[in-house]
């Protein structure tokens, strides 16, 4: 096992091929200050360039959050000199679990919460227990919810779910979050972690890359609107795949497989 870092947030943790980055704020459920946003975009630039990572595991330390979404108590000025610099930051950050090369899976226990469930959605996979909680409670403040998370929401919930869970502000449980399409599994909390390391060992049995070759594949189709572009692209990538090349980029590929998801 090895580790990366510093960090002041985070521990990051390498062990045959699997990176596990922790949240590492549990007085305060994990909540996402700047120095957590800013640990967390630079440990995804620094596993990107690890070609040894399948996998990334997301989790919060201790067993109350995942992440309890973004500290407030940084939210000491209305000035949008601060607040508009400060989503974009956040959204660039959540943004990299989407677009990182290894599939990345969010290990949910307890809250995950407002930009805590951001980070989380934009993760690949997401594995809760029987005990997570999950919301967009903005409107109980008399704010809506920012940091991409209302264009995110519409993408895995669709409208009506998106709307149920940031207009009524409630806090859903994990089955309620599953049904919805939220989250992929739902498991006992003492099950949780087996769970993961079954869902990250699956990805490493996919031969030559083959996962994160098609998680990009299926990103990039997710985000094209145009259904005869998407098939041209998802065989470009099939083509390259087979062949043997995956560092081939597909006809049209400018690297970025987010775009602005």
């Amino acid at each position: 096992m090895s580790d990366l870092g510093p960090y002041r947030s985070l521990s990051v943790a390498v062990d045959d091929g699997i990176a596990t980055v922790t949240i590492d704020r549990p007085d305060v459920l994990n909540a996402l200050d700047t120095a957590a946003v800013n640990d967390l975009g630079r440990a995804f630039d620094e596993l990107a360039l690890r070609p040894e990572i399948d996998a990334i595991v997301l989790t919060g330390a201790g067993d109350r959050a995942f992440s309890s979404g973004a500290d407030v108590s940084e939210y000491e000025t209305a000035d949008e000199r601060y607040h508009r610099p400060r989503s974009r930051q956040s959204y660039e950050m959540v943004k990299k679990a989407r677009s990182v090369r290894p599939p990345t899976i969010a290990r949910i226990d307890g809250y995950c919460l407002g930009g805590g469930l951001t980070l989380a959605m934009y993760c690949d996979l997401r594995i809760a227990s029987e005990t997570a909680e999950f919301g967009v409670p903005t409107t109980r403040i008399g704010q809506i919810p920012g940091g991409g998370v209302t264009y995110r929401l519409v993408e895995l919930v669709g409208e009506a779910g998106a709307k149920e869970i940031v207009l009524l502000g409630d806090r859903i449980d994990a089955d309620r979050a599953r049904t919805l399409g939220l989250v992929n599994r739902v498991v006992p909390a003492e099950e949780l972690e087996e769970t993961v390391d079954t869902v990250t060992a699956a990805i490493q049995n996919a031969e030559d890359g083959a996962a994160a070759a098609a998680k990009a594949s299926i990103n990039q189709v997710a985000d094209e609107t145009d259904r005869a572009a998407a098939f041209a692209e998802e065989t470009d990538r099939w083509l390259a795949q087979y062949l043997g090349d995956t560092q081939t980029k597909p006809a049209g590929d400018d690297g970025d497989v987010s775009d602005e998801h």
